[in-house]
């Protein structure tokens, strides 16, 4: 019977994960499939690791901090109680830190750029990888001394703790009786502990604020000015002394149990941080703005010294180009292939105009013009081009199945493309490829189906027993069909890869659906 409520629990955080399990079961044979498995096992790795880790660390400290405030309580269930909502909440702070892989990986496999900031002469590199880390574990250190902090504060207030110490004393000044709240000195030494480390997180804290300074925008350039370097960091300066002060109040508390002094300090704290801002935005008011293009010189120039550093232009020469008015025909012959290349169409209308002109069907779909350079029967030239999509949305009502929407129309067709300065007589533009099935003058087109492109495209299924829309033919009466000839999608091979595929796309067909066979393949995210 003992075990029941333990396998209920364990069921139900399976019944959470499943569908995370299913996604990161799913994904591995995507990755597998475009050539990435290697960097999908080593962000797995990281995740599962990175995970662990601080779901043993945030367990573990909290579990010892309720310990602590229960040990007056021998009540077995309390514990139980405690220990599930500690695993529960430990287990989706382990989660949310499995999320930040990037950050520890960018940390553990940085390079310096060989570059230092002008303020702390710190390699750049300092801020792109080691400051996003140092920020994400004290982040989570906070986290951890915060949860614990009040789930000790529940436990002394209701469980025999807190609510328990009142006294009901004579005040001798009125002759009445009052209750009076005596905190037993266990408690306040568990507060004096945690108190003292949450402030020493805040010094760091403090510490590691001081380089956002870096970050800070104005009207006039991006980073630090005189208020910043002069005032604000002094202030920090002053709170990272203050907090680490309090932080030694709070420790040395402990052997006398007396908590006014630090808790005056977090009230200074506090002061530091308002007063702070207002005496920044004061200097800045008052002494930088009457007289900002001479105070304000040398953060302006380091502002355009590493913003140039930064593009890669810090080797900017000026030189003086000649303008003239007087274009002569002999110009324009000199320069043939840049008149050629000049855009004339714009691309909202040259979509609008593909779409009157090459939709063909309602449920085909242009979704913008892209522009390109091709070498085209010998020449350079600059073109604009359009893929033509299929959008299984747009059927007829009727037509809207599982099987044509993830079977039958799984592909477009062939795309418009036209040059960037054609017109023809008729106002509209000329065509390097058009049509249905695709024709030109210039190019070969063997395969023009596009089972990839810029719409949100759902999953389909290929290589079943139900052959594939191609492209209506004739008068577009009459179908051509098709099969997938490509490599890409997962295999269906599987019953295991097809019901994990049915959990994801929550779709049954996917495993019961006769169409499907050894040979088919399933493609998302394209």
């Amino acid at each position: 019977m003992k075990l029941k409520p333990i396998l209920i629990f364990l069921v139900f955080i399976l019944f959470l994960l499943s569908s995370k399990i299913v996604d990161l079961f799913t994904e591995y044979f995507w990755f597998d499939e475009v050539g990435y498995l290697s960097v999908y096992l080593t962000v797995l790795k990281t995740r599962i690791m990175l995970g662990a880790v601080a779901f043993a660390l945030f367990f573990a400290f909290m579990y010892i901090n309720i310990r602590v405030a229960l040990k007056n309580t021998r009540s077995l269930g309390f514990l139980l109680i405690y220990s599930g909502a500690i695993l529960i909440i430990s287990l989706l702070f382990g989660i949310y830190a499995s999320l930040k892989w990037d950050i520890v990986l960018s940390y553990l496999n940085q390079v310096p750029f060989n570059l230092n900031d002008p303020i702390f002469g710190h390699d750049i590199s300092f801020y792109v990888f080691s400051l996003p880390f140092y920020n994400f574990l004290l982040n989570g250190l906070f986290a951890v001394i915060i949860l614990s902090g009040i789930g000790a504060a529940l436990i002394y207030l209701f469980n025999g703790g807190l609510l328990n110490q009142l006294e009901r004393q004579a005040d001798p000044g009125y002759e009445k009786v009052i209750n009076v709240l005596r905190i037993p000195d266990g408690t306040k030494i568990h507060f004096a502990v945690m108190t003292g480390l949450f402030t020493l997180l805040l010094a760091i804290k403090f510490y590691l604020m001081q380089f956002d300074i870096l970050y800070t925008s104005k009207k006039a350039f991006f980073g630090p000015g005189y208020a910043d370097i002069n005032i604000q960091l002094g202030v920090i300066t002053v709170m990272i002394a203050v907090a680490l002060l309090v932080s030694l109040l709070f420790f040395l508390s402990i052997r006398n149990v007396n908590i006014k002094l630090p808790l005056a300090g977090i009230i200074l704290i506090i002061a530091l941080f308002i007063g702070g801002s207002f005496l920044t935005d004061i200097v800045h008011q008052y002494k930088v703005l009457p007289d900002e293009s001479n105070i304000e010189k040398p953060y302006i120039e380091n502002s355009i010294k590493y913003t140039r550093l930064a593009f890669d232009l810090e080797d900017i020469k000026q030189i003086e180009f000649p303008v003239s008015s007087n274009l002569t025909l002999n110009d324009l012959e000199k320069n043939t292939k840049t008149i050629e290349n000049i855009r004339l169409w714009d691309w909202k209308p040259l979509l609008t105009a593909y779409k009157q002109l090459q939709l063909i069907r309602t449920y085909y779909e242009f979704k913008d013009v892209d522009i390109n350079r091709l070498t085209i029967d010998g020449e350079y030239r600059q073109i604009a081009m359009s893929a033509r999509e299929i959008d299984s949305k747009k059927l007829p009502e009727q037509g809207r199945t599982w099987v044509n929407e993830r079977l039958v129309y799984t592909h477009g067709y062939g795309i418009a493309m036209s040059p960037v300065r054609g017109v023809s007589k008729e106002g509209l533009p000329e065509f390097y490829i058009k049509d249905v099935p695709p024709r030109s003058d210039f190019f070969n087109i063997t395969r023009p189906e596009t089972y990839f492109g810029e719409l949100d495209y759902d999953y389909v299924i290929v290589n079943t027993t139900n052959p594939e829309f191609d492209y209506p033919s004739g008068e577009l009466k009459e179908v051509v069909y098709t099969t997938y000839k490509g490599t890409g999608g997962v295999s269906l091979r599987s019953g295991l890869v097809k019901l994990a595929m049915a959990f994801r796309f929550g779709e049954i067909n996917i495993l019961i659906s006769d169409s499907i066979q050894p040979e088919s393949r399933i493609l998302f995210r394209r």
